[in-house]
């Protein structure tokens, strides 16, 4: 409805007000009524839309004139009242049946109904945006008291992510022992290579000697025994020259490898590191001998 209208509907109801004779006085009400209506328009004009409908609405309820719904329509409209606002265009149009924009009016009752809906659900959206802002600030709050007082946070937060842990890596001194108990099997079998070879080479060495006793020419046969008993008698000497190395390395990895542990033990997380020691086999032609390298 445009302005010129709003201002024909004025005057309408203005003529209201003019009493029947010039001596007349207008009753109470109408003056009331008057009064409100003019404050209304006051109003309107001031851009105080609720008010302006309160005003319209008051002078309506004293003299019942269905041309101030109309005015009451507008207010409301203008002040985003939109449900109000189409509920008075109704009453307008049940009050004033036959007025020539019925469907203009109409179609401002549908406008007002679809942005009533609308507004609806933005104050829905809203309210409900800050229930969830309200419920987040009280689960902050709660978080970080249970976090003062050392009691574990809420599963909902997260976790710090879970940083893996690199595998222990083989201690020295471990190796150290393994190497030393390796050392020992050795000697072992370097002894009993010895005493076996140390066996044969003696009797082999019998057999020749028992031959020179017998006045035996030397044979061929004898030739190869003889160099069999040295042959055996030279592994023999090998056999106790890696037995005796192997038992002086072992004696030594196996030192520095309880060592090693014992001091890993006494600084517990500390990494050391620490020089292996090498071991080289010395053989001679009829010593032997184990070589002990490293910084220790």
């Amino acid at each position: 409805m445009t302005r010129s209208v709003f201002a024909v509907l004025i005057l309408a109801l203005f003529s209201l007000f003019v009493p029947a004779r010039v001596d007349a006085k207008p009753d109470a009400k109408t003056s009331e009524a008057k009064t409100h209506y003019e404050n209304g328009i006051r109003k309107f004009d001031l851009g105080k839309y609720d008010e302006a409908a309160e005003e319209f609405v008051q002078a309506y309820e004293l003299v019942g004139e269905p041309a101030i719904l109309y005015n009451i329509a507008q207010s409301y409209r203008l002040g985003e009242r939109f449900e109000k606002s189409a509920q008075f265009y109704r009453s307008f149009l049940r009050r004033m049946s036959d007025i020539k924009n019925r469907q203009e009016i109409e179609g401002r009752i549908v406008e007002m109904e679809e942005r009533a809906a609308d507004q609806k659900r933005q104050t829905e959206r809203k309210a409900a945006e800050q229930r969830e802002a309200e419920r987040k600030a009280e689960q902050r709050k709660a978080d970080a008291k249970r976090g003062t007082s050392g009691t574990q946070l809420d599963s909902t937060e997260p976790k710090p992510r879970e940083v893996p842990v690199e595998p222990d890596k083989p201690h020295p001194g471990r190796t150290l022992r393994i190497v030393g108990y390796t050392l020992c099997g050795l000697t072992v079998a370097g002894l009993a290579t010895g005493v076996a070879m140390g066996v044969l080479a003696k009797q082999k060495s019998s057999t020749i000697e028992n031959a020179a006793g017998a006045r035996e020419t030397f044979t061929s046969s004898l030739q190869s025994t003889e160099s069999k008993g040295k042959l055996y008698d030279t592994i023999g000497i090998v056999g106790y020259a890696v037995a005796g190395a192997a038992a002086i390395g072992a004696g030594a990895t196996l030192y520095f490898g309880i060592k090693a542990e014992k001091n890993a033990a006494e600084n517990a997380g500390a990494r050391r590191r620490l020089a292996m020691p090498m071991l080289a086999p010395s053989v001679g032609r009829n010593e032997g001998g184990l070589v002990v390298m490293g910084t220790f």
